[in-house]
């Protein structure tokens, strides 16, 4: 509806233009042909016409009005030009202008209506009026026939105005469809923006993500490595800490080997002062003998002596041991603590050891203090020796003295037998517990080396992370340029 009439006004501000144009043509060609008083009645009947479609146009009269009365005026503006001049050969030539201005508003309407009064000022003027309007010289049949003439031109004019009406509307249909169409691209093209806005926004927000994803992978990538390092260092020291175990086994097999050749010598060395005992009685005559086995006692105590040395430096070598050993114990618990779950069995194990590090320094303090006594007794038994030497180097005299010295040297020897044998049952408790520590601590060792190939694995899996999200990350980048594109592409639309 609106189409249309812009179309009428557009149609309208035209034949006002045209009518115009022919009023200034046609006074100037009756000016150049027949003078100034012609030309004026000229002027005065299509100025006429050219003011009253003038103020319709301004005055924006009915579009349907406007379209029926605007050609009307040049018609009747000729009409009455042609009564006052006593007709003119070119009346319905303009007629026929004039239904062509009437036909420009491809109107059934209007054009038929227009034909009607077309009729009627002719049958009016040439047969009510009796006003000639081609002149007194041409009969009413030339003006017949060119009325009908005129009826047949505005027939096709007709038709055509239907058919052009048609198009038009058809025109303007599509064009009202193509204006639907186009707002439709409009909106779609806005939503397509909005869309692709908050596609940006959700994309930076999404690398975002993907940026603090990266992070947190490289951080635990480089924590997983720095595990998988302290756990290869941890099963080092466990390493090293199980070759000190088993030098320490070594040291105190060889303490046990010792501890038998005191026990084996001690016994012969008693067997042999309780011969002597029973045999008192005859150490006159076998001085000499007794001399030598005074003298084997006097070797055998010194070398006892020197047995108990060895055994107090292995005592304070069993110490360092254990006292290495708990300072280890109570390393790896606090890299245990370190490592979390993973570590909690070490920590357990780390903490048995410690336990039993500390009942090997006591039993190696109590060993010590029990060695002390030997080494007191041994030092006794030299000194007692010794008076045994120097008293068989006196005779006969110092053999009551001998056969006392004797008993006491048996007594003690017996009370050595006991500390040998206390001695040996902790040198025994002693090596269980170290095979016990050495088993765990292998055991530890080889879990230690299986955390650590799994800690790689974990840091293998996170570097092909890495590299998958950095893959995404690229992606995403694409995704956001082709984004911003069609977000360009609909501002332009």
């Amino acid at each position: 509806m609106e189409s249309s009439q812009i179309n009428i006004r557009r149609v309208n501000k035209f034949n006002v233009l045209l009518i115009w144009i022919f009023c200034l043509l046609l006074t100037a060609q009756a000016y150049a042909f027949t003078g100034i008083s012609r030309a004026m009645l000229v002027f005065g009947a299509t100025a006429g016409a050219g003011l009253i479609a003038s103020v319709i146009v301004l005055f924006k009269v009915n579009d349907k009005a406007s379209s029926i009365i605007i050609p009307t005026c040049p018609a009747l503006s000729a009409t009455i030009l042609a009564v006052i001049e006593g007709g003119s050969l070119r009346i319905f030539i303009v007629y026929l202008i004039i239904c062509c201005m009437a036909a420009l508003y491809f109107s059934k309407l209007v054009l038929v209506a227009f034909t009607i009064g077309i009729d009627a000022i002719i049958i009016i003027c040439t047969f009510i009026l009796n006003k000639p309007l081609m002149g007194s010289l041409i009969e009413i049949k030339e003006v017949i026939i060119q009325s009908v003439l005129i009826n047949i031109g505005l027939i096709v004019l007709y038709f055509l105005t239907k058919w052009g009406n048609d198009y038009l509307k058809s025109s303007m249909n599509n064009e009202k469809k193509s204006t639907e169409l186009l707002q439709e691209l409009k909106t779609t093209f806005s939503k397509v923006g909005q869309a692709a806005a908050a596609l940006n926004k959700n994309i930076v927000d999404f690398m975002e993500y993907t940026e603090s994803a990266i992070m947190s992978s490289e951080a635990v990538a480089k924590g997983a490595y720095e595990m998988a390092k302290g756990i290869e260092e941890e099963a080092a020291d466990i390493t090293s800490i199980s070759s000190m175990m088993k030098d320490a086994q070594e040291k105190l097999k060889y303490v046990h080997e010792q501890s038998k050749a005191v026990e084996s010598i001690s016994m012969d060395v008693n067997n042999v002062a309780q011969d002597n005992g029973r045999e008192i009685a005859s150490m006159k005559e076998l001085m000499k003998t007794v001399n030598t086995a005074v003298e084997q006692g006097l070797k055998t105590a010194i070398e006892l002596k020197e047995s108990m040395d060895n055994i107090n430096e292995f005592l304070s070598s069993i110490k360092r041991i254990a006292e290495q050993t708990n300072l280890l114990a109570l390393n790896a618990a606090i890299e245990a603590s370190r490592a979390g779950d993973a570590g909690r069995g070490f920590g357990v194990v780390a903490e048995e050891i410690r336990k039993l590090s500390d009942e090997s320094n006591n039993t190696a303090n109590e060993i010590s203090q029990v060695v002390s006594v030997l080494q007191q007794k041994a030092n006794a038994a030299v000194e007692t020796s010794r008076h045994g030497n120097a008293a068989s180097g006196e005779g006969s005299a110092g053999l009551d003295k001998l056969g006392n010295s004797i008993e006491n040297m048996v007594a003690s020897f017996e009370k050595m037998k006991n500390y040998i044998k206390a001695e040996f049952k902790s040198v025994d408790e002693i090596k269980v517990l170290f095979d016990n520590i050495d088993s765990h601590l292998e055991n530890n060792a080889a879990i230690m080396q299986e955390h650590s190939a799994t800690t790689e694995e974990i840091t293998a899996s996170m570097d092909e992370q890495n590299a998958k999200i950095n893959e995404m990350a690229n992606i995403i980048k694409n995704i956001e340029k082709l984004s911003s594109e069609m977000a360009i592409l609909a501002q332009q639309q």
